[in-house]
């Protein structure tokens, strides 16, 4: 077998351009069909990047033209000395070690790096998001920068460009688990922590409940898509989801016949693989007739016990193609369930969120212990499927009271 090889080039990416009419250059790395782009710092004009590909180059761009062609060398002699190649691996060769402890934008490049390399993609890219957002509010972020009175600000900040108060909180509780691992690897002093009582308080925001009613999910399992293939499928992909124990999206996209145990899936939420990795917690979900005939409608046929379920991912995808691919497929079905909702109309959103809060609701209102709900759902503790829950129904509550009036008549 004919072994992959990485490679690399400097190129201009000119998907964004400045205010100065230039654009950055960036270090394209490619290793078995993906990629990753790195700054070199460097930006141009498409005028210069052209001249200084040309034969005979200016003068006055010679210097930058030496440096593009140092970078190159630099970055495939670092990719030839790996022995397996790893994006981590090569982030680790090509770039010096931290300059400045002090710097916030170095840890968590640090951190997103071994994030990455654990697979952990979906939070690598919380963690981008964040020190996104705080270097647009403040370039070259020190770690004696981020008081209270700073974070307060950015707080504002965030609030005013129209974004939520949830949104301040995925911001900055990755920038709060950063400073606690500096704290662990002593670069920051305790006495410097903002968030304790008394100094900041990251923003909760509020849990807005996103399930169903019985009679609008009827309403999705009688709506006729007609011609409309995509829709059909991503609406039965929603229902799958739905009947079996709100499953997420994820976890879809991974079955494979050998979860289908007779007449129950058994498998584990990739959420918390990591979490239960001494002592796996296993999810049992029932197969009825409705899932069965969803089964049936959309499966491939299988080869053996390690084909997928569902036409989603194979196994020539990466682990990275796969995380997308799985994004791909929630966005989709949000897609196609936002359609629906219009045609049905439901003023508000179906997502893959409602499938699963919906579930959890209607079963909890049918009486079913709140631990059974919670252990369907895969959740750590009752705790959490308490905070997820939309409550009891005004119906329920009201019947509830009646009978406990009955008893004293």
């Amino acid at each position: 077998m004919k072994k992959i090889v990485a490679s690399c080039e400097v190129f201009l990416d000119k998907r964004r351009i400045k205010k100065d009419n230039t654009f950055p250059v960036k270090l394209k790395v490619t290793f078995n069909r993906e990629r990753k782009y790195y700054n070199t710092n460097v930006n141009i004009s498409e005028y210069e990047w052209n001249c200084i590909h040309q034969k005979r180059t200016p003068n006055t761009l010679l210097r930058i033209k030496q440096k593009f062609k140092e970078l190159e060398v630099s970055a495939q002699n670092c990719i030839d000395k790996i022995d397996r190649f790893t994006f981590f691996n090569f982030e680790k060769a090509y770039f010096p070690k931290r300059p400045d402890k002090h710097n916030v934008e170095y840890a968590y490049r640090e951190f997103i790096q071994e994030l990455n390399a654990q697979e952990r993609f979906g939070s690598a890219n919380l963690y981008e998001c964040s020190i996104s957002a705080l270097l647009k509010y403040k370039s070259n972020l020190r770690f004696d920068d981020v008081t209270p009175l700073f974070l307060e600000k950015f707080e504002k900040y965030i609030i005013n460009k129209g974004l939520s108060i949830t949104t301040v909180g995925i911001y900055i509780r990755p920038l709060r688990a950063i400073i606690n691992r500096e704290i662990r690897n002593e670069n920051y002093s305790l006495n410097d922590y903002p968030f304790t009582k008394g100094k900041y308080t990251i923003p909760t925001g509020r849990n807005i409940k996103k399930a169903l009613s019985i009679e609008t999910i009827k309403q999705i399992i009688s709506f006729d898509t007609e011609s409309d293939k995509l829709m059909e499928f991503y609406k039965d992909i929603w229902l799958f989801s739905f009947y079996c124990n709100g499953m997420n999206v994820a976890d879809i996209c991974h079955l494979k016949y050998k979860n289908m145990q007779g007449n129950i899936f058994v498998f584990q939420r990739l959420k918390t693989l990591r979490t239960y990795k001494s002592n796996p917690k296993y999810i049992k979900v029932a197969i009825s007739a409705p899932v069965r005939q969803i089964i049936n409608k959309w499966s491939i046929p299988m080869e053996n016990e390690n084909s997928y379920i569902f036409p989603l991912l194979n196994d020539s995808l990466s682990p990275f193609q796969t995380k997308e691919k799985t994004r791909i497929v929630s966005h989709s079905i949000n897609a196609q369930m936002r359609k629906i909702a219009q045609k049905i109309g439901f003023s508000g959103d179906i997502t893959t969120y409602s499938a699963r809060h919906s579930y959890a609701t209607i079963l909890l209102n049918l009486g079913a212990p709140i631990k059974l709900v919670s252990d369907n759902l895969g959740h750590s503790t009752v705790s959490v499927t308490d905070n997820y829950l939309a409550g009891f129904t005004d119906d329920f509550i009201i019947d509830y009271a009646n009978k406990m009036d009955n008893l004293f008549k």
